[in-house]
């Protein structure tokens, strides 16, 4: 194989034409490599923009305590909003008692 090849790039040098125009099937083995489709070019950019939203939602988290990590941390994990006060229950229901006078 590698013989022939040899034959058919000689031959093409002699020419001095191209070996696609020599030998157009050599032409067509050649061009048809696979690559990345359409659908994997999307799917990188969409990781990538995914990548680029979780990094500014852990900054926005850590120095100014909002972004969607804080809103799920404090509605579905339980934890206390920053800068809430540390009442107790019978704290916050003597403070919600009404006098009668």
């Amino acid at each position: 194989m590698t013989s022939s090849l040899d034959d058919l790039i000689s031959t093409a040098l002699a020419t001095s034409l191209p070996l696609c125009h020599l030998y157009p099937e050599v032409a067509l083995s050649v061009s048809e490599k696979p690559g990345v489709g359409t659908g994997g070019i999307v799917g990188i950019v969409m990781v990538i923009f995914l990548v680029l939203l979780v990094a500014v939602d852990t900054t926005c988290y850590f120095t100014n305590h909002c972004g969607l990590m804080m809103c799920i941390a404090v509605n579905l994990l339980g934890k206390r909003p920053p800068g809430a006060k540390g009442l107790d229950e019978e704290e916050r229901n003597v403070s919600t008692v009404k006098c009668s006078q």
